[in-house]
C-alpha cells in the first residue's frame, strides 16, 4: 500500500548552480560513501532545475531530494551533512558559497550549513510498506536475503527436485545461523502507527500534556498571591486605596 507522509523527505533547491550535468566520479563517491556513513538517508536524488525567474545569468538551480528516518530535524541532518569529514557536501555545494576552496573552514563550514538552511523545504513523499524500518535494519535485511540466495543456490544442487527436503535444510540453516536472531522478533514500529497500544493510551500522551500545560498556568497565576499572603504588609485586606473604610468620613456625605 502507497502511503503519502509529510516530514520525511528535505528538497534542497539551490540556484546559480555553474557546473554540469554529471558530478564527477570523485564527488559521487564522496557522496556514496557520506550518505552510507551518516545511516539515515533511505534515498537520495540529484537534479538540475530551469533557472528561477529573474536570474540575470539564467544559470540552472541544483536540487538534491533527500527520503531521510523519521525524527531528524532538518538543521540536525543538514549538519551531520555538512561536517562529516569527507566534506562532500562541500565539494557539491562549497563553490556556491566561496569559490576555489579545496579544504573549507569552520566558518565556511558554518556559512554552508546556513545557505542550505535556508534552501531546504519539506515535501511529501509516497512510501511502500512500513515506514518505520531504519538504515541499519534496511542493511541488515539485505545480508539476510544475500546470504540466503547464496545457500539456496547450493541446497538446490544438492537436494535437487525434492523440495520438501530443501525447504527444510534452509529454514534449519536459517534457524541455527545465529547472525539471524533478530530476525526473530518482529521489527520496531513507531508508537503511535504501532498496534501494541489503544487508541486511548496513545490520547493519554496529549491529554496529560494538557492537562499539565494547565496546572503550569494555575501555579504562575497562584505564586504572587501566595507571595503576597504570606510576606505582604499585614492587616492588608486587598481593598483598593482610595476606598474609605467602615466609620471614615466621606467626601460625598459632607
Amino acid at each position: 500500500m502507497l502511503e503519502i507522509v509529510r516530514q520525511q523527505m528535505v528538497c534542497i533547491v539551490a540556484p546559480g548552480w555553474a557546473g554540469g550535468a554529471r558530478l564527477s566520479e570523485p564527488c559521487r563517491k564522496a557522496l556514496n560513501h557520506l550518505l552510507h556513513d551518516v545511516a539515515v538517508v533511505h534515498f537520495a536524488s540529484i537534479g538540475l532545475l530551469p533557472a528561477m525567474a529573474g536570474d540575470a545569468n539564467k544559470r540552472p538551480s541544483l536540487l538534491l531530494e533527500l527520503a531521510v528516518e523519521e525524527g531528524f530535524r532538518p538543521y540536525d541532518l543538514l549538519y551531520r551533512l555538512v561536517y562529516h569529514p569527507d566534506g562532500a557536501m562541500w565539494a557539491l555545494f562549497g563553490t556556491m558559497i566561496v569559490p576555489n576552496v579545496a579544504e573549507p573552514t569552520a566558518q565556511q563550514k558554518q556559512q554552508l550549513l546556513e545557505k542550505l538552511v535556508s534552501w531546504h523545504s519539506i515535501a511529501d513523499g509516497g512510501f511502500v510498506g512500513a515506514r518505520d524500518r531504519s538504515v541499519r535494519q534496511i542493511e541488515m535485511e539485505k545480508d539476510l536475503l544475500d546470504q540466503t540466495r547464496v545457500e539456496a543456490r547450493y541446497l538446490k544442487s544438492k537436494y535437487g527436485n525434492d523440495r520438501t527436503a530443501f525447504a527444510l535444510a534452509l529454514s534449519r540453516w536459517a534457524y541455527t545461523n545465529p547472525d539471524f536472531g533478530w530476525a526473530a522478533t518482529p521489527a520496531p514500529r513507531s508508537y503511535w502507527r504501532g498496534k501494541g497500544a489503544g487508541i486511548g493510551a496513545k490520547l493519554a500522551y496529549p491529554v496529560a500534556a494538557i492537562v499539565l500545560w494547565f496546572l503550569l498556568l494555575g501555579i504562575v497565576w497562584a505564586l504572587p498571591r501566595a507571595y503576597n499572603w504570606f510576606f505582604g504588609a499585614p492587616g492588608g485586606s486587598g481593598r483598593p486605596s482610595n476606598t474609605p473604610s467602615p466609620g471614615q468620613p466621606n467626601a460625598c456625605s459632607r
